[in-house]
């Protein structure tokens, strides 16, 4: 929330992304303070944080399209995008890191999903996988 306190036109969420809307355990699985990953809350953790959906997001802030969407939620994704994800279709530029490391599967899931979505135009950079809407 700091480092965004001077743009007006960025709200701070102070949730994490997730598939639905519960709560999370935020833990330490052998990554560090560069790795947190989330659970189901079961309340042995560092601290637990509510969760919302890109759905909900979009309902909630009144969003019709997202220009920029950075995705790096540490394993999440498999989370993320077992749902209905029609929302790809109003994102402009989507920049993702896949966790296949921490969760097997990540990879598959989005890969699958992201391919319903055509408009997109993929390119690498770095350990991020970014992808350009052609409309």
């Amino acid at each position: 929330m700091y480092n965004v306190r001077n743009y007006k036109n960025i709200i701070p969420i102070n949730k994490a992304l997730w598939g639905s809307d519960t709560v999370l355990d935020v833990v330490d699985n052998g990554y560090g303070a560069w790795g947190m990953q989330t659970l189901k809350a079961f309340g042995e953790s560092v601290c637990s944080v509510e969760t919302i959906t890109i759905e909900d997001m979009l309902k909630q802030y009144d969003i019709k399209k997202i220009d920029i969407l950075k995705i790096d939620i540490e394993g999440a994704e498999i989370d993320l995008f077992k749902q209905d994800c029609s929302w790809l279709k109003d994102v402009k530029v989507l920049g993702i890191e896949l966790h296949d490391r921490m969760v097997e599967g990540c990879s598959n899931i989005f890969f699958k999903k992201i391919s319903e979505y055509p408009n997109f135009v993929m390119s690498v950079s770095n350990e991020d996988l970014v992808f350009v809407s052609k409309s």
